[in-house]
């Protein structure tokens, strides 16, 4: 189906909270990112305007949006950076205790896998009454090594940097193994 207005207020209109229905939508969305602008102003509106059990349900498909379309671009990150606070603020007001869990859940993970900028996190977590996380650690990258048996040296270099034990054997000759 080509993008058109109507097209995504029917998806939208037909979003459910199956993690089907959000992935299926969040697919659609990033195969049309060049619409991004236009995406996310509707998504903005139709969440705001929302009942609040449905609400939710339009946060997992930004977060799932934000998290699959960094791959293949910015423009999403980019658009709902634009309109995250504004909308965090009205699902804080209006949200009870299990809805504040699953929000608080879901900007724990934007924290965790560096989502969205740390300016527009802290300004989040400000919202929510979390405080601010320290930025997450990133793990450092290991270069690859030239050869296998390169890459092992650095795990062993211990063990050969010892002085060799020696073993005492008892001299066995072949003649005498053959006697026994």
């Amino acid at each position: 189906m080509s993008f058109t207005a109507a097209s995504l207020e029917k998806k939208f209109s037909e979003l459910t909270s199956s993690q089907q229905s959000v992935q299926t939508l969040s697919f659609w969305l990033i195969h049309h990112r060049k619409h991004a602008s236009d995406v996310v102003e509707v998504w903005r509106k139709d969440i705001l305007k929302a009942h609040t059990s449905r609400m939710l349900t339009f946060v997992y498909l930004a977060n799932d949006v934000l998290q699959n379309s960094k791959k293949k671009g910015s423009e999403y990150v980019n658009e709902f950076s634009l309109v995250l606070e504004e909308v965090f603020e009205e699902l804080y007001r209006v949200s009870d205790g299990p809805m504040r869990q699953s929000l608080d859940r879901i900007l724990k993970i934007w924290v965790d896998r560096a989502v969205l900028s740390q300016d527009l996190i802290a300004t989040l977590q400000a919202i929510s009454g979390q405080e601010a996380a320290e930025e997450p650690k990133k793990k450092k990258k290991r270069r690859p090594s030239s050869t296998a048996s390169a890459g092992s040296v650095g795990v062993l270099s211990g063990v050969f940097s010892q002085p060799p034990v020696k073993v005492q054997t008892p001299e066995v000759s072949f003649a005498d193994r053959r006697e026994s």
